[in-house]
């Protein structure tokens, strides 16, 4: 988690907080997912961690076709 905290591949929940306990929602997966890869972020919904806007669907779509999620 350090490293990739280090790289900018996750934020934590807060500016102040990690929340290692806390359920991760499929909009976060594919925020870490195309961090990861090097691609723009998808737009998250800070309520609830649900993929909102055309290029979020887009990602969790091509996350789905490629088995990373069902």
């Amino acid at each position: 988690m350090a490293w990739l905290f280090a790289n900018g591949i996750t934020t934590g929940t807060s500016e102040t907080d990690f929340s290692p306990d806390a359920l991760v929602t499929r909009g976060q997966i594919v925020t870490v997912l195309h961090r990861y890869q090097g691609r723009p972020v998808v737009d998250i919904d800070a309520d609830d961690g649900c993929v909102s806007g055309l290029p979020a669907q887009l990602a969790v779509a091509e996350s789905e076709s490629l088995h990373l999620l069902n």
